[in-house]
Order: C-alpha cells, then sequence, then structure tokens
C-alpha cells in the first residue's frame, strides 16, 4: 500500500493547470456516455453488428466490473489517505475502487474496436488511449495502481474472450428472439428489486447503486434489441445527411432519458431504474422504430 500511494504522490507532484485540464479530457474518453455515445454512432450509422458488438462488449465488462466491486469493496486512496492524497475529478469516480471502471471499459470498448475493424492504426491508437486514460486516473488520484491494473486485465480477458462470441450470436436470430427476452426481463426485474432495496436504505448504496444502473441498462438495451429484430429490423444505409439527423436526435433523446431527466426530477433509485430502463430501450428500439417511420433509418422489415 506505501509503495502505491508514493506512486499516487509522485504523479501528483506533476500536476499544472494545464496538465490537469489534458489528463480530465483524457479520462472523459474513458467514462460512459462518450464511449456509448461512439458505439451508437456505429451502431446506428455503420455497421449494425459491428455497433451490436462493441456495445455488448462495454456493458459486459461495466456489468463484470461492478458485481467485482460490489464484493471487494476496496476504499478510494483520499479515502484511506485523507490529508496526504488530494484526488481531482472525484464526480466520476463512484462507488468503490477496485478494478478501476474507467481503465475497464476504456480496454473493453477500445480493444474490442480495434478487434471488429482490424486496422492496423486504429489498434495503435486504441492502444495508446487504453494506457493514458489508466495513467489518467492515478494522476488524478481517484485509484490505486493494482485498481488500473486489475481493470486493464478484466478488460481485455472480457474483449478477447467474447467479442467472437457476441458476433456469432448476432446471427443467432432464434436466441436474440427467444432468450434475450428472458434473460432481459430478469436483469431488469433483478436490478428494480435492488433499487428498492436501496431506497429503503437496506443494503449499501455504495457497492450496489452503480450495479443497479448497469444491470438495468443491461436488461434495456437486450429487451430493446429483440424488440427491434421482431418489429423493424433496421439497417445502417442512407444517404449522409439522413445518418447525421438519425445520430444527432437519437443521441439527443438518449441525453434527455439519461442526463436532462436527472436533473429535472426527484434523483432517487427507483427514478434511476426508470431512466436507464428507458434509456436502453429507447437507444436499441424505440428510435430506430420511430426514425424508420420517419424514413430515417432503411428497414428490412416485410411486416409479415
Amino acid at each position: 500500500m506505501e509503495l502505491q500511494k508514493n506512486i499516487l504522490l509522485f504523479l501528483a507532484s506533476l500536476r499544472t493547470p494545464f496538465l490537469n485540464q489534458l489528463v480530465e479530457f483524457i479520462t472523459m474518453l474513458g467514462e460512459e456516455f462518450i464511449l456509448l455515445s461512439i458505439s451508437l454512432f456505429i451502431f446506428w450509422c455503420t455497421s449494425k453488428k459491428k455497433g451490436f458488438t462493441i456495445s455488448f462488449v462495454l456493458m459486459t465488462s461495466i456489468f463484470t466490473m461492478q458485481i467485482i466491486k460490489s464484493i471487494i469493496r476496496f476504499p478510494r486512496p483520499w479515502q484511506v489517505y485523507p490529508e496526504e492524497i488530494r484526488s481531482l475529478r472525484k464526480s466520476t469516480a463512484t462507488g468503490y475502487s477496485f478494478p478501476s471502471g474507467h481503465t475497464t471499459m476504456a480496454t473493453s470498448f477500445y480493444g474490442c474496436l480495434s478487434k471488429v475493424y482490424k486496422k492496423k492504426l486504429l489498434s495503435i491508437l486504441c492502444g495508446i488511449l487504453i494506457v493514458l486514460i489508466g495513467l489518467s486516473r492515478l494522476y488524478l488520484g481517484v485509484h490505486w495502481p493494482l485498481d488500473v491494473v486489475g481493470g486493464l486485465l478484466l478488460g481485455f480477458i472480457i474483449t478477447f474472450t467474447l467479442t467472437q462470441v457476441f458476433e456469432r450470436i448476432y446471427d443467432n436470430k432464434k436466441l436474440i428472439l427467444k432468450i434475450f427476452p428472458v434473460i432481459a426481463l430478469l436483469l431488469i426485474f433483478a436490478s428494480l428489486f435492488i433499487s428498492i432495496l436501496l431506497n429503503n436504505a437496506l443494503i449499501n448504496y455504495d457497492a450496489f447503486s452503480d450495479l443497479s444502473k448497469s444491470t438495468t441498462m443491461f436488461g434495456a438495451l437486450l429487451l430493446g434489441f429483440s424488440l427491434e429484430e421482431r418489429l423493424c429490423k433496421f439497417n445502417t444505409d442512407g444517404s449522409m445527411i439522413k445518418k447525421i439527423i438519425r445520430y444527432i436526435l437519437g443521441i439527443l433523446g438518449a441525453y434527455i432519458f439519461l442526463v436532462l431527466s436527472k436533473k429535472l426530477f426527484i434523483n432517487n433509485p427507483i427514478t434511476s431504474w426508470i431512466r436507464y430502463c428507458l434509456t436502453g430501450i429507447w437507444i436499441t428500439f424505440i428510435w430506430p422504430f420511430i426514425g424508420s417511420k420517419l424514413k430515417l433509418f432503411s428497414t428490412d422489415y416485410s411486416g409479415k
């Protein structure tokens, strides 16, 4: 622990106002909404299969990481050494410390991105981003070095074991139509149960709040995708103007459900569950369905 503290103190000694802003920008590239926004551009506008694969690899890593956090419950650096470690951007460091969520998400997302596109330059860029985002969490003093190492390992394991699995799942329409709804409803109702317990202060908030959100989102995305395959079946064809409009309107809807509604209404575990349910289903079903009616999406749906 002493060695880890000394590493954080050394990195903190390098801080300058400019470097602080630069590192905060770098760490944002590993945050949930940024990664989801990139995933959605791919899913809605470039390649539905690649977007599906990247999104669900990312969600699996978030879900697994939150389970580990809720079990291990290791405190943050500033909680262990409140007088010595001054952490920056604490607002992005919710819940417990191990493993690093930003590092896990960045590793799984950018690792999967490079794996599905198989472009050398993209792979190099993704590798650099993974390393920089991990280092940014140490510079900001919100994670221990072992948290970052754990996030790297978890992200790589999930990416390299599940990328091809999700690619095959995408082609298995029977599984999507029949199994996805069952798994989705189990996740959604499990997260609702957790949210009720959290709302009544019956379980540890720091341990289960983020897990509840990721479980809800995972289930809603699965349910929405199954509904989309049954009722819509959009594809990513269309002019560049259509793609830009569909992306902007889709992201705006997701932002309203996920971020703006949090500011407008009472924020508690139950309303959070509602927000994440709506956001997930909006992403994979509601917006593609509405967009297809507005002729912003092309579809392969025959109506039979």
